[in-house]
């Protein structure tokens, strides 16, 4: 026991001097599911791990359900980055004082990550049995991208819009928060709220990344005519002339 503590700590150490502060992204919605559902529900989180403090600060806002809440979670770890599902990993039945029973809704609060009470029990189990282990396997999985954010509804019980990690920088999480990209699911025209004052490189690409369009705008609000896309899930990725860029997945019903 002795020795596994002491690896545990050294593992701690090395988290806490190579980034003692962790800033995670998680862009959610229906595409994001899995299968994937046609909710026109939205919503972003971020996730701060302070690894030396061992705490996670939680902040969500979320709109446009079709169900009610019922649930919200982090999930971890999956099999494969950003794809497949996984079991709860944060405590359960939901996030302490998350908004239910409604379609809307923001959600801050910071959980100490060295109680049990912040984990959901089997996850403590199936990854070494201590807060401080599951601490260690949680932050792994995050940076792996092999962990998502999921809100339940009560029309959605698996899940109704969900999103996995991404590491963010200052300034790909900047750009990301300056983006409006809707509607999601998309029948014809998409239009992208433009608040940076950049002139943006808008691309289209399929889910195993041929591109199918790009496009240069350098307006605040911008229209895209995607009415020729076949049905199906699609990645538009937005990039700035100072190398910025972020990613939203959307749905083409």
């Amino acid at each position: 026991m002795k020795k596994i503590m002491l690896l545990l700590s050294v593992l701690l150490i090395s988290y806490s001097v190579n980034c003692q502060v962790k800033v995670y992204g998680f862009n959610l919605n229906g595409a994001n599911e899995n299968a994937p559902n046609t909710s026109l529900g939205t919503g972003t989180a971020t996730v701060t791990v302070d690894v030396g403090l061992m705490t996670m600060r939680v902040q969500c806002d979320f709109s446009g359900l079709t169900g009610n809440v019922t649930a919200s979670h982090i999930h971890a770890a999956t099999a494969t980055a950003n794809t497949g599902a996984a079991g709860v990993a944060t405590t359960t039945p939901t996030f302490p004082g998350f908004p239910s029973g409604v379609t809307s809704g923001t959600y801050d609060y910071t959980l100490d990550m060295s109680l049990n009470t912040s984990y959901n029990s089997s996850y403590i189990t199936a990854n070494g049995g201590t807060a401080a282990s599951a601490f260690i396997a949680l932050v792994a999985a995050l940076d792996a991208n092999k962990a998502y954010f999921n809100i339940h509804s009560s029309i959605y019980g698996g899940g109704e819009i969900r999103g996995f990690t991404c590491t963010l920088n200052s300034n790909s999480f900047e750009l990301h928060s300056k983006l409006d990209v809707y509607p999601n699911p998309l029948k014809d025209v998409l239009t992208i709220n433009n608040k940076t004052n950049k002139s943006l490189k808008v691309e289209i690409l399929d889910l195993a990344g041929k591109l199918i369009d790009s496009k240069t705008v350098n307006f605040n609000t911008s229209q895209f005519d995607y009415s020729y896309l076949k049905s199906g899930i699609y990645l538009i990725k937005i990039n700035t002339a100072d190398k910025q860029s972020t990613t939203f997945k959307i749905i083409k019903s």
